[in-house]
């Protein structure tokens, strides 16, 4: 389960870049929708 928050950042290719802590939660897979 994820609290706080969290600005999402994108690197040079346009990539999302997710905290390590956030990595190993989602090892399994992550699927992102609009709100």
């Amino acid at each position: 389960m994820f609290l706080g928050t969290h600005e999402p950042k994108l690197d040079e290719k346009g990539r999302l870049i997710l905290p390590a802590r956030f990595r190993d939660e989602l090892a399994d897979g992550l699927v992102i929708t609009k709100g």
